[in-house]
């Protein structure tokens, strides 16, 4: 598994009514605007061999009885992922320089908070350890390493920098019932 993080983007601009959008400063223009920068990220501005994933998962703002008001916040959450950590570390930088800097373009102001963990790396002598022990359960025909990296988040790194360890995927589907559970 890669590294796994998030972020947390806070737009603060000027509400008021929506009908005088003049006298406003509306923080959801302006994270719309983030939003298609932050999607610039991945596809424009990190090598293309570098697997990473950067999705914007919840935007929020105003009351849900106001449909007349602009506010004067919006905040989207979203998460990072990579295989390497100085993609993340990059991908964290950029996130924070684009919103920041769209703001400041608009007259709003963005704060902007990201984070981001470990990655899983296997101890060495862990994985034919636990390629044996599977195939001594569910026979070797059952059993395959798996070298494909993965970008889900995994908690499983604070064990492994404890005691030595593999990561493994167990599961009962074959063939014909893949994907259908």
């Amino acid at each position: 598994f890669g590294h796994a993080g998030g972020f947390t983007i806070k737009v603060t601009g000027k509400g008021g009514h929506g009908s005088w959008p003049h006298e406003c400063i509306d923080p959801i223009a302006v994270s719309h605007q983030i939003y298609g920068g932050l999607q610039q990220i991945v596809s424009r501005r990190l090598h293309e061999t570098a697997a990473r994933v950067l999705s914007v998962c919840t935007i929020q703002s105003g009351p849900q009885v106001k449909s007349n008001i602009i506010p004067d916040e919006c905040t989207m959450t979203g998460t990072l992922r990579s295989d390497r950590e100085e993609v993340i570390a990059e991908m964290a930088r950029l996130v924070e320089q684009i919103s920041k800097q769209i703001a400041e373009a608009n007259d709003a102001v963005a704060e902007v908070t990201t984070r981001y963990g470990d990655a899983v790396h296997n101890t060495p002598e862990a994985i034919p350890f636990a390629l044996n022990a599977g195939a001594k359960i569910l026979g070797a025909d059952k059993v395959k390493e798996d070298l494909m990296p993965h970008l889900g988040g995994e908690d499983f790194t604070e064990y492994i920098t404890r005691v030595p360890g593999a990561y493994v995927f167990a599961g009962i589907a074959t063939p014909e019932t893949k994907g259908k559970f």
